[in-house]
């Protein structure tokens, strides 16, 4: 009964921490998997409600842009390439949490099966895909640098 009633608190205390400073004492644990949890969101909102976007991709993009569909009937759109970049970081991130994850490892059936510690009978083990592997590692690569960039282009 006490140790339900600790948890309890506990979580209270833990709630009472991210009301006032945004985050809990259980974040610096494990820093890197609630960052590559909770900016993901935030990245797909500031892409989709962005009024700007960097300096460098202002003028240029919308030259490219113009040289590559000069007939074209869509509205103005200076910061396509920050889309771009933007998709980027997200994917990069997201590549992260499934390499956190496992998730780049598959189930093969196995003939001779094994047994567990439990004691049963195991007929698959794991493998890992080291194509996906390879994929999740170049997107988390391409998606950290870009996020390095532009952090300072964050912002809407």
């Amino acid at each position: 009964m006490f140790e339900k009633l600790n948890n309890w608190i506990y979580e209270i205390k833990l709630a009472w921490q991210r009301v006032f400073r945004g985050w809990d004492d259980t974040v610096y644990c494990s820093l890197d998997a609630w960052l590559i949890e909770i900016l993901p969101p935030i990245l797909r909102k500031l892409k989709k409600n962005k009024c700007s976007c960097p300096a460098d991709m202002f003028d240029a993009g919308m030259k490219k842009w113009k040289k590559k569909y000069p007939n074209s009937k869509l509205k103005k759109n200076e910061c396509w390439q920050f889309d771009i970049v933007l998709k980027k970081i997200i994917t990069g991130f997201e590549a992260a949490k499934k390499l956190m994850d496992c998730q780049y490892m598959k189930k093969v059936k196995i003939k001779k099966p094994w047994t567990n510690v439990l004691g049963e009978k195991v007929f698959y083990k794991y493998e890992v895909d080291k194509k996906l592997l390879k994929k999740l590692e170049t997107q988390w690569d391409e998606g950290s640098k870009l996020f390095i960039k532009y952090f300072f282009a964050l912002w809407t």
